[in-house]
């Protein structure tokens, strides 16, 4: 792809704020420029061939791959990371500063496990929906719990009109199984 179209799809540039949204945009803006496979390590199919014909082609694809990143990011931030050598370097360094964002996101998906609670006044399979969301983005966050624990949860989130069917499920055998 030539790189001038390409420009159309370059992401805003960085300020500190949605480091995951903006990731995600570098990573498709560099992959259509093909210098993606700089930060992959890796040589794409596509410019094999050219890599072959100049040796000197991943050097100056990995400053290229760098100067994009970097012309990517606001003033403030660029001043903090210009001193960075390579492109894999620059996107690390970010990655550890900003990143680091994915671990909030994982609490905060355990937390609204923990205050998760039905209630008599919502439509039930309203809120069984609710549960099976917080379940999906706990697993889309790499959460995982065993089909026991979301079993228990899910029981003990039930409103509490629901609480003698709650305490009958309690002493049922554990034959329940989380879909």
């Amino acid at each position: 792809m030539d790189i001038l179209n390409s420009l159309s799809s370059k992401p805003e540039k960085f300020t500190g704020e949605n480091f995951l949204c903006w990731q995600q945009q570098m990573k498709f803006w560099l992959t259509e420029l093909n210098l993606f496979s700089v930060i992959l390590n890796e040589i794409s199919e596509n410019c094999l061939d050219c890599a072959l014909v100049e040796a000197g082609s991943s050097s100056d694809k990995d400053i290229l791959c760098h100067g994009c990143i970097l012309s990517a990011l606001s003033d403030n931030i660029y001043k903090i990371f210009c001193h960075t050598k390579t492109a894999l370097e620059l996107w690390d360094a970010l990655e550890l500063k900003y990143g680091s964002a994915k671990k909030g996101l994982r609490k905060y998906s355990c937390e609204r496990m923990i205050y998760f609670q039905m209630e008599d006044g919502k439509p039930f399979s309203d809120q069984v929906h609710e549960f099976e969301n917080i379940i999906y983005d706990m697993k889309m966050k790499e959460i995982t719990l065993p089909d026991i624990m979301l079993v228990s949860l899910l029981i003990s989130k039930l409103p509490p009109s629901w609480s003698e069917f709650a305490r009958s499920l309690k002493h049922k055998p554990d034959h329940f199984f989380f879909i």
